[in-house]
């Protein structure tokens, strides 16, 4: 599998399976002198990434601003023993005629004698963010041409901008450059330290990197803080982090600004408000970080962006919403109108499931091939804070759906073949069709102390065949059989999901 980015045709990434890894090689810069045979000409470094490594791919943006995109089959190739080994001697003869180290891909150091420069060792503790960055200040560490010096001097940067992020950029840019002078070396041990160019491009990539640790440590920093809040009669709140929260004239919605957490929160006579926290007389209620979330969070690029769209939700209203979202089915799903009617309307109810507190399931029916799962990946896009995952625990549930609020988000169940042998999902989803029937666990990792689990959210199945008629028969009164047969729909929801850089599927996926 090949793929490139539109604005450099010279440069390409070429991706295969294999069961053997091939040693990792690194060439990092174009030296006329490593390349006797094309001296002159510009030649794209050469790079081996098999057993670790990370590349930016499709449908990543390239630094200088284009997307990486698939060339041809989105398959890669698997090579079997024998084409592998092949590849592996053509890969050894490029490197040896154009003079590429054969070298790990991490930075490889070599113990030398201490160095006695009273300003080189006033440095070597600057900085402890890492493992890596710690080693890289020692007086005797050595990176040697051909062995990443450009990530030693990143890793650098990244670390100096952290320490020292009130100081100027000026400061740091110096400190860097005289490790860049000291550290790095060729084959004989001479300096080879990185050109300026070289080392600005790499101060602009460390800026980027150290202002979004910079933002998630203050994030930290704030969080930590609230959790320590006490109130006027001296007890600490308890912090609680929550999807959606609401009370008498509001209505919470835990969202992510740029990379933070924040709540929108709506009052009743219409304005919208961001705030970090909740104070509530007994906790302190927290929106959920980035990495705490089951289902796909809602996502801001600003506040701006905030405002944008809560202008566009005021020109529409139910009916505009509900043609809207039944144009997008009629996109994925080959169905009657009636088959698509409901899995719109179910779409939009999904949002104001706690204001009805009774709901019906939708189950899909239908033979391998025959698209049932497209409907459960159609809803995962469009419900309301879904969950979609196959052979989903009741411990999952519980924890999806808290023990604070009903209704944070709705669940859909693929493979659910066997739905009717798992009791305990079988009685979540038997009261979970009503608000007000929490179940009730005890923990007994420090003592005894119980909780309540809400089960209420609105669900969807995807199965070959429907739950036994007795086994099953609370759960099979709850639910609506929508059969799914083959068609042709107008589009492949697998493939928009999954763009691979196509700019067609990348505008259905952002609508």
């Amino acid at each position: 599998m090949v793929e490139q980015h539109e604005d450099d045709a010279t440069r390409a990434h070429i991706y295969f399976y294999a069961k053997k890894t091939l040693g990792n090689k690194s060439s990092n810069k174009n030296n006329p002198a490593l390349f006797p045979k094309l001296a002159g000409n510009e030649i794209p470094s050469l790079e081996i990434k098999s057993d670790r490594g990370i590349a930016y791919c499709s449908p990543s943006y390239h630094i200088h601003g284009h997307r990486y995109q698939v060339a041809g089959t989105i398959e890669p190739i698997t090579l079997d023993d024998e084409q592998i080994d092949k590849l592996q001697e053509h890969l050894t003869i490029l490197c040896k005629e154009y003079g590429i180290e054969n070298a790990d891909a991490s930075i490889l150091t070599k113990n030398t004698p201490p160095n006695t420069n009273e300003d080189y060792n006033a440095q070597e503790n600057i900085n402890e963010q890492s493992t890596l960055a710690s080693k890289l200040w020692q007086a005797n560490t050595i990176v040697y041409k051909g062995h990443n010096r450009h990530g030693a001097i990143l890793s650098l940067m990244d670390s100096l901008l952290i320490k020292f992020q009130n100081e100027s950029e000026e400061f740091v840019f110096r400190i860097a450059e005289m490790k860049n002078q000291q550290m790095c070396k060729d084959e004989n041990g001479n300096p080879a330290p990185l050109s300026m160019e070289e080392m600005y491009s790499l101060l602009k990539l460390a800026k980027m990197f150290a202002a979004k640790k910079i933002e998630e440590r203050q994030i930290q920093k704030e969080d930590s803080a609230k959790r320590t809040e006490k109130r006027d009669d001296g007890e600490t709140r308890p912090r609680q982090s929550i999807q959606k929260f609401s009370l008498h004239d509001i209505l919470a919605e835990a969202v992510l600004i740029g990379r933070q957490p924040c709540f929108l929160i709506a009052r009743i006579y219409g304005s919208v408000d961001i705030q970090r926290l909740i104070e509530l007389e007994d906790k302190n209620l927290m929106p959920l970080d980035k990495e705490a979330y089951i289902n796909k969070p809602y996502s801001f690029f600003s506040e701006d962006h905030v405002k944008s769209c809560i202008d566009n939700a005021k020109q529409a209203n139910l009916d505009t919403l509900y043609h809207k979202i039944k144009s997008i089915w009629k996109k994925y799903v080959d169905a009657d109108d009636f088959y698509i009617s409901l899995c719109a309307l179910d779409t939009i109810y999904t949002y104001f499931q706690d204001k009805i507190g009774l709901t019906h399931y939708l189950f899909f029916i239908g033979n391998v091939g025959s698209g049932k799962s497209n409907n459960l990946r159609s809803l995962q896009y469009l419900a309301y804070r879904n969950m979609t995952s196959t052979d989903i625990t009741a411990a999952s549930i519980y924890q999806f759906l808290g023990s604070m609020e009903e209704g944070q988000g709705t669940i859909c169940e693929d493979e659910a073949d066997d739905i009717d042998e798992d009791k305990d999902k079988m009685r979540i989803y038997k009261n979970g069709d009503t608000t007000g029937y929490p179940v009730l666990r005890t923990d007994t990792t420090y003592g005894r102390k119980q909780y309540r689990f809400h089960t209420f959210c609105f669900k969807a199945f995807a199965a070959e065949k429907t739950p036994d008629s007795t086994i099953a028969k609370g759960f099979n009164q709850r639910i609506i059989q929508l059969t799914s047969l083959y068609g042709s729909p107008q589009y492949d929801i697998s493939e928009v999901i999954n763009p691979a850089g196509e700019e067609k599927y990348q505008g259905l996926l952002d609508e």
